[in-house]
Order: structure tokens, then C-alpha cells, then sequence
């Protein structure tokens, strides 16, 4: 987790977007998160994502307590998921301000890579 520290107190820890290199021609696929919420904050853009958590993980952490939300009604499939917030390239925040103003339905599959040396965001739902 990152934290500028001359950032504002109240930013939220964040990681760097995962993006992987992809090449349509072959079939490769960048990573793709289920997005749950897109925001900007004190200069930054973040997306929340919600990652599955494992059974396994389930039963190792119960007594972290980290904050899990209960996705069944919300997302495909069953179970219980953790929000891991990503800052944004600056390169995708008009993706994201786009994103934001066309006020698109959380939580969606996004597919983050890099093509030919840019990053990008698709929506997959």
C-alpha cells in the first residue's frame, strides 16, 4: 500500500494498477477487476476493486478482521470480497472522468493492459 506523505491525512492507501502487457493478436487478456467504484481525490484518480477472497483466506484472517463486503446480490458468483483501491495512470483519467459522467453501473468487469506501449480500460460487462 502507498500514501504520498504530503498528501492530505484523509487519502486513502492505495496500490499501483496492476496493467500487464497485451497483445490482441495473440489472445492475451490484461488484468481484469471488478470494478466497484471510480473517484478522484486530492489530485489522484482511484478505482476500488473487489477481490474474492478464498475460503483458505476466509479462515487464516478471521481474526484480522479487514473490512470484507458481502457481494451475492451485487456481483456474479457467491461469496465474500475485500476492496483493494488502485491508483489510476494518468494516462486513463479521461477513462475514468468518462467513466464518472456516463454514471456507469457498479460493480462492472474492467480489463486494465498496456497496448502498444499505452495503457487502456475496456468495460467487459
Amino acid at each position: 500500500m502507498q500514501k504520498r506523505p504530503d498528501d492530505d491525512e484523509n487519502m486513502p492507501e492505495f496500490l499501483d494498477l496492476p496493467v500487464v502487457p497485451t497483445e490482441w493478436d495473440t489472445g492475451d487478456r490484461g488484468n481484469v477487476l471488478l470494478v466497484s467504484k471510480v473517484y478522484g481525490f486530492g489530485g489522484w484518480v482511484f478505482v476500488e476493486a473487489l477481490v474474492a477472497i478464498s475460503d483458505e483466506e476466509m479462515r487464516t484472517s478471521a481474526a484480522e478482521q479487514p473490512e470484507w463486503e458481502d457481494c451475492d446480490d451485487a456481483s456474479p458468483g457467491e461469496g465474500w470480497y475485500r476492496v483493494e483501491i488502485y491508483s489510476l495512470p494518468e494516462s486513463l483519467w479521461e477513462w475514468a472522468f468518462f467513466t464518472i459522467r456516463q454514471q456507469v453501473e457498479f460493480p462492472c468487469h474492467v480489463e486494465f493492459g498496456i497496448l502498444d506501449g499505452r495503457a487502456y480500460a475496456e468495460f467487459l460487462d
